[in-house]
């Protein structure tokens, strides 16, 4: 019955740990540390959510892009070919 499914009988057999107790103690501390200095780059999510809260706090500004100093013409652009579509 196993020979239908080889991938199956593959994925759950594990040969047998021949390390050492202190190989395989050393490794899993070498697992931990690796991971603990991953987590150690993330970001603190308490302060990512209070910058984000305070960037939504302040007010809003929409401003031209540099160069536009036609009064308004870019946003006017916009609002028109917008009309277009509507």
């Amino acid at each position: 019955m196993l020979h239908k499914f080889p991938q199956l009988f593959d994925q759950a057999y594990q040969p047998p740990d021949r390390r050492t107790q202190q190989e395989q103690m050393n490794d899993l501390l070498d697992e931990i540390s690796s991971e603990v200095e991953m987590d150690s780059r993330l970001p603190d999510p308490v302060t990512e959510i209070a910058a984000r809260l305070n960037n939504l706090k302040q007010p809003y500004r929409k401003e031209e892009p540099a160069g536009d100093k036609k009064g308004g013409t870019y946003y006017k652009g916009i609002i028109l070919k917008s009309r277009m579509w509507t």
